[in-house]
């Protein structure tokens, strides 16, 4: 649940910025403060169906448990990246509060890995 509510956040600031929200200080490094050129609301816009896809992915649990732990597992390495990122951001936004974020989301999500499937013994083996 936790993992689920980050990225429902991390969704709905990219939709803010990808509407025009003068934030751009607390984004993309903080390059561009107030509103955000175009091609960058629009990657905005994009962020914002891959973290819904990811909530909804991440809420609804429907994936075998190998394929769930797998992503998982890849997903928090790539959100790991992203907190480190942040973290060395010029933007002192985005090192104080979306490094945090962004760690908690990276944390929440290799927790959430359901447990290791192993395959059953092999017949007849002894």
């Amino acid at each position: 649940m936790v993992a689920t509510g980050l990225l429902v956040v991390a969704a709905g600031f990219q939709a803010a910025l990808a509407a025009g929200a003068p934030w751009g200080a607390a984004a993309y490094g903080g390059g561009n403060p107030g509103v955000l050129p175009t091609s960058l609301r629009t990657s905005s816009a994009a962020a914002v169906v891959v973290y819904s896809g990811l909530a909804h992915v991440v809420w609804s649990g429907r994936l075998t448990p190998v394929v769930q732990r797998r992503s998982y597992a890849g997903l928090s390495a790539v959100f790991a990246v992203g907190a480190v990122m942040n973290a060395v951001s010029p933007s002192m936004v985005e090192k104080v509060i979306w490094t945090p974020v962004v760690a908690a989301l990276a944390y929440s999500l290799w927790r959430a890995r359901p447990a290791r499937v192993l395959a059953p013994a092999a017949a007849g083996a002894a």
